[in-house]
């Protein structure tokens, strides 16, 4: 797929002057993505990768701010475990690699629960259970450590 007129930020690389917004003529992007899931006795898994390539026609001494990082490569590892009590859980861990944000890889864990009772659905998650320190977007810190409670009726 080439997409045509991106835009994006744009300066001469090493230099101090601003960015300037600017019409990128050609990017070229590859990429594809796998899913694996099974299921053994009550427990079920997820196993789901992706890769991305893009190329974008700029001159060499020049650098964009933004499209240019994307993540490289991501692969997720989701594990649902046996309800328990009616409980449903399950434990989610991504480890994704960027181009250019710091750290360039990072692995987030997340456990979430949940639990019907009649027409009201209960959830709990906790996201970036182990509180990474990480950038999905250059120069912006993503989330913390967070715990979440959530009630539907349904």
């Amino acid at each position: 797929m080439t997409p045509t007129n991106a835009i994006d930020w744009m300066r001469t690389k090493n230099s101090n002057e601003s960015w300037k917004i600017t019409n990128i003529s050609k990017v070229e992007s590859y990429g594809y993505d796998l899913s694996v899931s099974w299921k053994f006795s009550d427990f079920e898994t997820k196993v789901l990768y992706s890769s991305n390539y893009k190329n974008f026609d700029i001159p060499e001494d020049k650098e964009l701010k933004y499209i240019e990082n994307y993540p490289k490569n991501s692969l997720s590892l989701i594990l649902f475990l046996p309800k328990i009590f009616g409980i449903e859980s399950s434990i989610t861990n991504i480890y994704k690699v960027y181009t250019k944000t710091q750290p360039k890889e990072f692995l987030l864990t997340s456990v979430s629960l949940s639990k019907t009772i009649s027409n009201i659905k209960f959830s709990f998650s906790i996201e970036n259970l182990f509180n990474v320190k990480y950038e999905e977007i250059p120069s912006i810190q993503q989330p913390p450590f967070g715990m979440f409670l959530q009630i539907a009726y349904r």
